[in-house]
């Protein structure tokens, strides 16, 4: 089981560091906290991507 942090998990979802607080806090991502900060799994955050909530960034049409 590979933990992650909120920082890495943003960059994986292409999300911002609050945005990911906020899906913590509301129990659409499970995190837990450790000292001061939150980790989540791979795992939670590939759940995250294939559910129905998750929309990719719009690509820029030029």
């Amino acid at each position: 089981m590979n933990f992650i942090s909120i920082p890495e998990a943003a960059e994986l979802l292409q999300k911002t560091r609050q945005y990911v607080w906020v899906l913590i806090k509301n129990g659409t991502l499970n995190g837990k906290k450790v000292g001061r900060n939150f980790i989540l799994t791979e795992t939670e955050v590939k759940r995250y991507q294939k559910s129905k909530n998750y929309i990719k960034k719009r690509k820029e049409v030029k």
